[in-house]
């Protein structure tokens, strides 16, 4: 979570990742569960706030903004308004289903528009030149390199489709392939404003 001169670590996991890894967070009346491939490896401190959720106002960004930037590999990037089960995160670790309010598949392969395959219209555009890549180097279609040489992310407008107040579910593939920025996050999913802020510290990854 973070906002005006608030940014406290909800839930804190230790543990080394590398290649692909599918990573979830799930809010459940306010506190966060995270899972990692499929599995609950940690739950977190419920928030003391009125609300959370993953919009108020202002745009977010996929690969980072202002508290740090994910250097490697991303793809599948979704956002649910619900609270999934531990059922349907496996399954979507091990295949998909469908019902986010915001899925950016990241297949285009070229261009500068990641668009929002939800029908929600919550479309993305590529700042400072992350990379596109070819299907062999992803989970599913194309999808982004990013790294730290120019602060490469998406910048998403905010959208009403997004809001919601206690229960939602961030998701997304990642394959680090470094240090994320001067302050040691990696950041994989940020809301502007008052919001989530989801990343990891390339200390202990």
């Amino acid at each position: 979570e973070h906002g005006p001169d608030y940014m406290p670590a909800l839930l804190v996991y230790q543990g080394s990742i590398t290649g692909w890894n599918h990573i979830v967070v799930v809010y459940v009346n306010k506190q966060p569960k995270l899972y990692l491939n499929g599995t609950l490896v940690r739950t977190g401190l419920t928030s003391p706030k009125t609300y959370v959720h993953p919009g108020l106002r202002d745009s977010y960004g996929i690969g980072g903004m202002n508290y740090g930037y994910f250097n490697g590999l991303i793809d599948e990037v979704r956002i649910y308004n619900r609270a999934l089960l531990s059922s349907e995160i496996q399954q979507h670790y091990l295949s998909q289903a469908p019902g986010p309010v915001a899925y950016w598949k990241l297949d285009e392969g070229e261009g500068t528009t990641a668009y929002d395959n939800s029908g929600n219209g919550n479309n993305g555009t590529l700042k400072n030149g992350p990379t596109w890549q070819s299907s062999s180097n992803c989970i599913s279609g194309s999808c982004l390199s990013f790294d730290t040489s120019a602060w490469k992310y998406i910048e998403v407008p905010d959208s009403s489709s997004t809001d919601t107040r206690t229960n939602l579910t961030l998701e997304a593939w990642i394959y680090p392939r470094g240090s994320g920025g001067s302050e040691g996050v990696s950041t994989i999913l940020v809301s502007g404003g008052n919001g989530y802020y989801l990343s990891f510290s390339d200390s202990s990854n």
